[in-house]
């Protein structure tokens, strides 16, 4: 599955909103728009927040993506 449809049903799964995550983790709402999109990839840190607030690890995010 590709990291846009990965972070976007995680986020659904869980009843967040993309400015809910963004906030969460220190970006705007744009930049969750666009990585739901596949128009960008977040970095590594942000990865790592993404994981802290769903309480799974970054490997299991990179192993749920292709």
């Amino acid at each position: 599955m590709k990291f846009a449809v990965y972070l976007k049903n995680l986020r659904e799964e869980n009843y967040m909103s993309q400015g809910d995550l963004a906030k969460a983790i220190g970006v705007s709402t744009q930049c969750i728009s666009k990585w739901e999109l596949g128009i960008n990839e977040p970095k590594i840190d942000k990865l790592d927040a993404i994981g802290k607030v769903f309480g799974i690890d970054v490997s299991t995010i990179l192993k749920n993506i292709t």
